[in-house]
């Protein structure tokens, strides 16, 4: 027979009631968009410059050049916007320049190769 007492609940351990969680979710950890610690512009610029590095110097200079163009805009971007990923968004910077070199870098080097074997 179950206890039919006001505010018991069967299913409760050792007879109590079970605690209802905290009413602002503290007890969860901040997850929701003000937690402070935004870090999407900054993640997909370093992501996006080492790619670009990557594309430009093996690849296509051309597709590494924008890559690289995208990278710096969202590092920039993510220094406003996000202060928790100032790290981040110094790295997507710092790589989104970089891919910008290299590919400027090889159009320059691929240019000098054309030109040797058409002068021979």
């Amino acid at each position: 027979m179950t206890d039919q007492t006001p505010g018991h609940d069967a299913r409760a351990p050792y007879g109590g009631t079970p605690s209802a969680p905290p009413a602002n979710g503290a007890g969860y950890g901040a997850t929701g968009p003000d937690a402070g610690t935004k870090k999407t512009l900054g993640l997909v610029g370093l992501i996006l410059g080492i790619v670009g590095i990557l594309i430009g110097v093996l690849l296509v200079p051309f597709l590494g050049l924008a890559l690289g163009i995208v990278a710096l805009v969202l590092g920039v971007m993510s220094r406003r916007r996000e202060p928790a990923a100032r790290g981040l968004a110094t790295g997507a910077i710092v790589t989104g320049v970089l891919a910008i070199v290299a590919s400027i870098a090889m159009w320059i080097y691929s240019a000098i190769v054309i030109a040797e074997a058409i002068n021979g």
